[in-house]
């Protein structure tokens, strides 16, 4: 077996064991991160309102907080729903996997863009491997739980998640370095 076939068989062994995961262990993962995203993005916020940190950083926090704690409260509320009535938790999987994926485009175009033009924030930092994650995972969901179940086993679909976690660690990556190479 070549390299790049052992690399092909691992990848379908990874995305076989992702099969596995119950559609009620991804709500209660949604449930936590949107958790999660609350308290961080809400803290954040607290933070700029309360005027604790510098302007540009205040104003980019209140931009972005302002999407992912409506998402958040979407994906987190509705996955509570989902955990209570089961016969919802399809079509609301299925809502999570198009909001996710939506939230992970604006994420890619974001930091594409940040690359493009060059524009950074004072005081920015970057959680390497954070964005990457969430990319891949997003996809994973939307072709798991938004993508109709006849299409699921083409090639295009099936094998999204692996796409996702390569554009945007390609992108994450290279913000990492834009922003090590050109901090002073």
């Amino acid at each position: 077996m070549t390299h790049p076939e052992r690399w092909a068989q691992r990848l379908r062994s990874a995305l076989r064991l992702a099969d596995t995961v119950t559609p009620r262990r991804v709500l209660w993962l949604n449930f936590g991160l949107s958790v999660s995203i609350g308290v961080w993005h809400g803290g954040s916020l607290l933070l700029a309102w309360q005027q604790l940190l510098p302007d540009a950083m205040a104003e980019a926090i209140k931009s972005v907080a302002a999407i992912s704690l409506s998402g958040s409260a979407l994906v987190g509320g509705s996955a509570a729903i989902a955990l209570v009535w089961r016969r919802l938790q399809s079509p609301i999987l299925l809502m999570h996997g198009i909001v996710l994926a939506a939230g992970a485009a604006a994420h890619v175009a974001w930091g594409a863009g940040m690359l493009v033009s060059n524009t950074w924030v004072d005081h920015f930092f970057w959680e390497p491997g954070l964005f990457t994650l969430s990319g891949c995972y997003a996809a994973w969901v939307l072709s798991r739980f938004s993508v109709p179940a006849r299409l699921r086993p083409s090639a295009p679909v099936y094998f999204l998640p692996a796409a996702a976690l390569a554009l945007a660690a390609l992108v994450d990556i290279s913000v990492f370095l834009r922003l090590i190479l050109t901090s002073e």
